[in-house]
């Protein structure tokens, strides 16, 4: 097993009626969880908003991706997607799949026709989390309240 991790900072503004003032960091931790054997070999597939991030941070944790397919984001999995992807593992020489925790439920049925198959899981924490939460939530409110006044 591997773990990949990489921090970000999000943004949400200090004040729900003004966007030019001075914005307030969350620290976020991303961290991948990824079940592969680092000798071999793997076709990467997604249907995520940006697959490239996606196959990146694969081969950055060690994964030895020798194909890889991105899908539209929220793609719906066809039998015709399944054969080109069991041809691209024929052709490529790997021995299986990886792809996220999102395409094992979009997979359906297909999932065990792709075996073996690894499904990434994405585990997100945020420090001040109850802050951002409360933050979130009076944002929600004040846009509900301008809704309703409109």
């Amino acid at each position: 097993m591997v773990t990949a991790s990489s921090a970000t900072l999000s943004q949400i503004p200090t004040s729900a009626s003004s966007r030019t003032c001075a914005p307030r960091l969350f620290k976020m931790d991303r961290r991948m969880i990824i079940e592969t054997e680092p000798s071999k070999s793997y076709v990467a597939f997604c249907g995520i908003a940006r697959p490239h991030g996606f196959f990146a941070a694969l081969r950055d944790a060690g994964v030895k991706v020798v194909a890889e397919r991105a899908f539209r984001d929220h793609h719906t999995y066809s039998e015709e997607d399944i054969s080109k992807l069991l041809e691209m593992r024929g052709s490529s020489g790997a021995v299986g799949f990886v792809t996220t925790e999102k395409d094992q439920i979009n997979l359906g049925a297909f999932a065990d026709r792709v075996a073996p198959i690894s499904f990434v899981k994405l585990n997100v924490s945020v420090e001040r989390a109850e802050e951002l939460v409360t933050r979130v939530m009076e944002l929600a409110a004040s846009r509900t309240s301008k809704a309703a006044k409109s």
